[in-house]
């Protein structure tokens, strides 16, 4: 189990402690804040880099879980990339995101959004969608089936 905390270093080990033992073992590790910058709407300092991705309003879709999925789509329902990887923080998916533009709107597949995708939506400033009851496995593939993929963007999930 993995458990990513957005806080200072010192404050976890205040907490918890590293430990190994046969079944359990405990490690904390610092991810480096100097890799994302958060700006805000009218701000232009560090935003040089994205160049005209900056204006590109994106939709993202999360399915968080130990394997978290993204799919990046513009307004136009084009998909950008489809990413999926084991215990990806919040940060790093908003690293990910930003190399295509602005996401305005955070989408999942539950009638319930997780805490993840809340908070995801919440760090953007965007809306935050979900159906009325949950999609079935059936409706999920129709749905796939209406966005055809490049044969890139398939390799890229599976490795």
């Amino acid at each position: 189990m993995v458990f990513i905390v957005y806080a200072d270093r010192s404050l976890v080990r205040s907490v918890v402690k590293p430990r190994k033992s046969m079944d359990v073992k405990v490690i904390i590790e610092s991810v480096p804040t100097d890799s994302i910058k958060f700006v805000g709407l009218t701000e232009q300092e560090g935003t040089e880099g994205i160049g005209s991705a900056k204006d590109r309003k994106l939709i993202v879709g999360i399915d968080p879980g130990i394997v978290t999925g993204v799919a990046v789509l513009d307004l136009n329902g084009n998909v950008l990339t489809l990413q999926s990887g084991k215990n990806l923080s919040r940060r790093h998916v908003l690293r990910i995101v930003y190399q295509y533009g602005t996401p305005v709107l955070i989408a999942v597949d539950t009638a319930k959004p997780s805490d993840y995708a809340k908070k995801l939506a919440a760090m953007v400033g965007a809306v935050i969608y979900y159906p009325d009851r949950d999609l079935s496995i059936a409706r999920r593939v129709r749905l796939q089936l209406r966005f055809p993929v490049s044969r890139e963007l398939r390799l890229r999930i599976r490795t």
